[in-house]
């Protein structure tokens, strides 16, 4: 941007200047405001009077000495400063934070020198952002810019105020003479750095997750305990279920172990500290289970298009299963470990080009897993017009297969595809997406185990035989109990299948062996047959439909 001439002045804190020294002074304490006063260790360089920014060497007296001062070129990449200034990892991020605080400085001398100075209290620039001349006795306020503290800076943010005294001269706080870099005029930006809906977002999560947690212990118990539901397409909900538990619990403590003290203390973000490695371990475990949550997605996905589209195929070997669920998850968590090893401090701040590691497994995991569903619906459609069913009944069929299997397959994230701009008007979008990620785990253990009809049988079943065993059941029952045994399944076209056997089953077996369940014990042939049946209708029982 073109300013006037050299001659001209244009004020900030310490006074007026001409421009170009103003240019320097204003760009070193972008840099020392934004950057330096919430790290210092990774960003070392401190504010010199003359416009520069400097390092010292600590001296064995406890003095320090001079060791090189660096031009604030903000706009310049290849500068000195940005080698020595940044920490490496994060120099493209950190580069246009800083430029966009320095052209708001540049931008704000444009603008005083267009304005004048006719008021008590003259425009000045505060050293984040540019304030209008006012008069004595006047409150201005300000919206919180873009670039102030990255590291710390609430999303939602409320206003800036800058006060005019009543002798006509800006409010301001005298710092000592140990700290240069302190400005003598204040702006209360206390606003700006309020971190309460960074609180409630993740408050929101963690219920939720809590939640979720609560309801998929007792499922994985269920499944665990009772052997006639161990079959494939159980064994995978089993392990997507686990992979959800382990995320929950690990996502739960980082947040209590890192994420808190964040939110009380933002200068740990990159600091190290006695609990890095902790800090690391807990992470890294975050984004592996994560991943595994994506890969055991795209398994359900897998599992339910090929066995309807093939009822009477050969079921893979479950190892395949396990191998990409949880085998293929450490590929990336890996690299991404080998790749940050020697930064200093835990790995919280993301580097956008490694979380690619991450996004890309999960954008194709639930890329394919909207391919599956909309054939699966497809088909669902297909089959349902060579029955006698209405319109209206087609549409509901779809619309609940689509609701019961969003969950399954990870697309409730679809629901928030689209992130708006980040501001207090549009944290709706951030409770509904920290919503619906935490109560996952909360909808899939519902669906496919609480209102799964095999579960409800057998509790019917062991609520029968309990009754029975204490001698309060009705004769009728237990004659029923003792004569037949009925297990129904519904089919994903709704039509009802029974199975049914003889019972001579003593009522003090166990209820959850697969041969108690029965009534009798089958012979090998119809013990296949039935675990066939079973395996063969993926949306059997756990749709509902």
């Amino acid at each position: 941007m073109k300013l006037s001439s050299e001659m001209d002045l244009c004020r900030n804190e310490f006074g007026y200047h001409p421009v170009n020294t103003y240019l320097n002074i204003t760009c070193a304490l972008c840099y020392v405001y934004t950057f330096h006063s919430t790290d210092s260790t990774n960003y070392p360089l401190t504010y010199h009077p003359d416009g520069y920014l400097t390092n010292y060497d600590a001296l064995p007296d406890g003095n320090k000495t001079l060791r090189q001062l660096y031009l604030p070129l903000a706009s310049d990449r290849n500068a000195p400063v940005y080698s020595v200034g940044f920490p490496s990892w994060e120099v493209d991020r950190d580069a246009e934070v800083w430029k966009q605080c320095c052209q708001a400085a540049a931008d704000c001398c444009s603008q005083q020198q267009r304005a004048g100075n006719d008021s008590d209290c003259p425009p000045t620039w505060d050293g984040w952002q540019c304030w209008r001349g006012a008069k004595a006795g006047e409150i201005l306020q300000g919206h919180c810019p873009r670039h102030i503290q990255p590291f710390a800076r609430s999303t939602c943010t409320g206003v800036a105020e800058k006060v005019c005294t009543q002798n006509g001269t800006w409010y301001a706080k005298h710092a000592g003479p140990e700290d240069p870099s302190f400005s003598k005029e204040w702006t209360n930006y206390t606003e700006c750095l309020n971190l309460s809906p960074l609180e409630s977002r993740f408050q929101v999560q963690m219920v939720t997750y809590c939640i979720s947690i609560a309801f998929l212990v007792p499922a994985l118990l269920i499944f665990w305990r009772c052997q006639h539901l161990q079959v494939q397409r159980n064994l995978i909900h089993v392990n997507f279920f686990v992979s959800l538990l382990l995320y929950a619990i690990t996502l739960t403590v980082f947040h209590g172990l890192v994420t808190q003290q964040l939110l009380s203390d933002p200068d740990l973000l990159l600091l190290e500290h006695h609990d890095v490695w902790q800090c690391r371990v807990v992470y890294g475990l975050t984004k592996y289970f994560r991943l595994c949550n994506y890969c055991w997605m795209l398994c359900e996905g897998l599992f339910l298009l090929r066995h309807l589209k093939h009822v009477f195929m050969r079921e893979q070997r479950f190892y395949v299963y396990i191998l990409y669920g949880w085998g293929l998850p450490f590929l990336p968590v890996s690299i991404y470990a080998g790749v940050r090893w020697s930064e200093n401090g835990c790995w919280i701040e993301p580097v956008e080009v490694l979380e690619w590691l991450f996004k890309g497994p999960a954008l194709l995991s639930l890329s394919l897993n909207f391919l599956f569903l909309w054939y699966i619906i497809c088909l669902l459609v297909k089959k349902l017009q060579t029955r006698y069913v209405s319109e209206i009944g087609k549409v509901r069929k779809s619309f609940r297969a689509i609701l019961v299997l969003m969950p399954l397959f990870g697309l409730h994230f679809v629901i928030t595809a689209y992130r708006p701009a980040d501001s207090c008007h549009t944290q709706w979008y951030f409770y509904l997406n920290n919503a619906l990620d935490g109560l996952q785990g909360f909808f899939v253990s519902v669906t496919f185990c609480y209102c799964n009809g095999e579960v409800i049988a057998v509790f019917k079943r062991s609520l029968r035989l309990w009754r029975l065993r204490r001698g309060n059941m009705p004769r009728s029952d237990s004659a029923a109990i003792r004569s037949l045994s009925t297990v129904t399944r519904i089919s994903p076209l709704n039509s009802v299948r029974h199975s049914s056997t003889k019972s001579t089953k003593s009522p003090h077996a166990r209820v959850c062996r697969y041969d108690s369940l029965m009534g009798t014990r089958q012979s090998s042939v119809e013990k296949k047959e039935l675990l066939r049946k079973s395996n063969s209708s993926p949306l059997s029982i756990e749709t509902g439909m």
